[in-house]
């Protein structure tokens, strides 16, 4: 309730009570020349108090996008983390905290981003759809740009108080959700159906390529200097050092051997590695094995060069003490920085519209070229339906052609003058046996 005095000195005090049980006594002043401005002052105070009263304290409702998504980062990160100690084991707190972790770069992109200094409270579809139009000029698939409005319209849920029970509480704001809107009015859904394929060429280059960065990183970890990577023809890359290079080859060649997504394979630690028996696999521990939609199979069959390969990164991994269970198999290399390399090799390669989720669909494809039925690829690839895996699926044209012309050496060639023969000789054996051709044929 807010009350309104005059002073000795001719000013206007104006003081705001709020108390609401369980909760903290808010009282607020502030002298003011006229009353009128005492009276305004007084009545944004406790429109304020009455919409954003959060555990006893006041978020003021014209924090910018990116304090928003700071205070909210900051509480849920809290309230997972003491959740985790009383409970380690259960699997939605491990899941919602691990989300957390791989929502960082999309925080980072809204609060450094031109809508990050904008109030949460004034941010309209109209910004939200020029945020949509600026991603695709970007060439973001559309799947990437409703990722990252799930995470804003998640911090207008928990602005306006709409959270789980394993969420901490909102804010109780009355505000608005604008991205679905925005979302249905630039027409965003699935992204376009992918068919792109490396040529063998472009493969070798690629490999040759991360495999340069990488023994340059190893030979030089210390240099300051960029590394020069020769591509061909004079053509050089230079490429800043640091630890990360040393995995990017590794990473390359996992993602086709092993078809697992760019978050997932960059989140491997030693404890998931088995490579010491005869049934080399992966564990995928149950937080990471995603929704079931895009999920990956628990235990995952690795091919020998993936062993290969994995076998060489343990050796190095032992040789600087990193090889505990919970070490990364990656080292440095995070998701993100994986996809910027990927990128960086193809500018400098002249490879177009190749992106890293494209080493997925190759994985998968270059499986059924193999013979793989589909039920096989779907125990490595984790699709849901055979459907979805199909959409992953593109045959090359010469793999095709391959198949025909082996299919034509196997099958055997007609030939009448050599089945006449086989059949005389046949008669003839069985006339010395004292067996009538004919009559035996009679009775087949």
């Amino acid at each position: 309730m807010a009350s309104i005095h005059k002073t000795p000195a001719g000013t206007w005090r104006a003081e705001v009570r709020s108390s609401r049980m369980g909760s903290k006594q808010i009282r607020k002043t502030r002298t003011f020349d006229t009353k009128r401005e005492a009276q305004a002052w007084a009545d944004a105070v406790e429109a304020s108090i009455k919409q954003i009263r959060h555990n006893g304290r006041i978020l003021p409702t014209d924090i910018s996008l990116a304090k928003a998504m700071q205070i909210w980062r900051k509480e849920t990160q809290e309230h997972l983390e003491k959740n985790l100690q009383q409970y380690p084991n259960d699997p939605k707190y491990q899941t919602l905290y691990h989300r957390f972790l791989k929502d960082k770069s999309r925080a980072k992109l809204w609060s450094e981003g031109p809508l990050g200094a904008v109030p949460l409270k004034d941010i309209k579809q109209l910004d939200i759809e020029a945020f949509i139009d600026d991603r695709r000029e970007e060439d973001r698939a559309d799947s990437t740009i409703t990722n990252d409005l799930n995470l804003l319209s998640r911090l207008f849920k928990h602005a306006a108080g709409t959270t789980s029970t394993y969420l901490p509480p909102g804010w109780r704001w009355q505000i608005e959700d604008p991205t679905r809107a925005a979302q249905q009015a630039r027409v965003l859904g699935q992204s376009r159906k992918r068919d792109r394929r490396l040529s063998q060429n472009e493969l070798n280059a690629l490999e040759t390529l991360f495999a340069a960065i990488s023994d340059a990183q190893n030979q030089a970890p210390q240099s300051d200097s960029d590394h020069i990577i020769e591509i061909s023809q004079g053509d050089q890359l230079l490429i800043s050092p640091h630890d990360s290079l040393r995995y990017i080859h590794a990473g390359f060649i996992l993602a086709i051997e092993c078809a697992l997504r760019r978050g997932k394979l960059f989140a491997m630690t030693w404890g998931w590695v088995n490579i010491e028996s005869g049934s080399e696999h992966l564990l995928i521990p149950v937080q990471y094995l995603g929704p079931v939609n895009k999920g990956i199979p628990a235990y995952l069959p690795l091919s020998p060069r993936a062993v290969e390969t994995l076998s060489a990164l343990k050796t190095q991994a032992q040789a600087q003490g990193k090889a505990g269970s919970d070490d990364p198999v990656f080292g440095g290399l995070f998701a993100d920085r994986a996809y910027r390399l990927l990128k960086i090799a193809c500018d400098a390669l002249s490879i177009r519209d190749f992106t890293w989720h494209d080493l997925r669909h190759e994985a998968c494809s270059r499986l059924a070229e193999k013979g793989w039925t589909l039920p096989e690829i779907q125990a490595i690839s984790g699709h849901k339906t055979l459907q979805s895996l199909q959409r992953y699926i593109h045959i090359n044209k010469q793999a095709i052609h391959a198949k025909f012309r082996q299919t034509h050496r196997t099958e055997p060639v007609p030939d009448p003058e050599a089945d006449a023969a086989l059949l005389k000789q046949i008669g003839d054996l069985l006339t010395q046996n004292g067996i009538n051709l004919n009559a035996a044929l009679s009775h087949v």
